[in-house]
């Protein structure tokens, strides 16, 4: 067997050793990492990424009788926000608001002159330390008070769906009841 005369001179053959097995191993890795195909990233974390700025909440949801005919609804107002933690911006200039009952759908159109139609009456803050701006996006912060005009009136009893989606996101939904008794403003628990 054969010994090195100096082992503190240069490398030892087990270091050359050590040294050849890393730099094939990381050129190993390197070729299979450039010669994979490109895919999108998935999973539960990136899902949630995607959806970022698309998650919209309803709340307070309010039925109002109709002027023409006080024993039966003919709107309805709720407010809109940001799903908790979302740090996007949904732009409320173009979702798609609509409502279905058993029977048949209605699509809103935003601002049109005529029912079935919907606007942002108002923009409010949700925690004390934000300002809500007068743009339609609909940012962390912010709640959007919305008034639509039903197509038709809707009688005691009836249940409907709303739901509001933003474009790109997430249909958010409530289904609610019309009270036995309308009158004014009611509460849609």
């Amino acid at each position: 067997m054969q010994t090195d005369r100096d082992p503190t001179a240069a490398f030892t053959r087990v270091e050359c050793g050590i040294l050849a097995a890393v730099i094939l191993l990381a050129a190993g890795v390197v070729i299979y990492a450039e010669s994979r195909p490109a895919e999108a990233p998935t999973g539960v974390v990136i899902g949630t990424l995607d959806l970022s700025g698309h998650a919209v909440l309803i709340d307070d949801l309010y039925g109002h009788a109709a002027v023409a005919d006080p024993g039966r609804m003919g709107a309805f107002s709720c407010s809109v926000r940001l799903f908790p933690g979302d740090m996007g911006a949904v732009d409320m200039g173009r979702p798609s608001v609509g409502i279905a009952t058993k029977t048949e759908e209605w699509s809103f159109t935003r601002d049109a002159p005529a029912p079935p139609a919907w606007t942002i009456t108002k923009r409010v803050n949700v925690p004390p330390f934000h300002t809500v701006d007068d743009d339609d996006l609909l940012e962390p912060g912010e709640a959007f008070v919305l008034l639509a005009t039903l197509g038709r009136t809707l009688r005691p009893g009836e249940t409907f769906t709303l739901s509001v989606a933003p474009p790109g996101g997430v249909a958010a939904s409530a289904v609610r009841t019309v009270p036995s008794k309308v009158i004014g403003v009611m509460a849609l628990a």
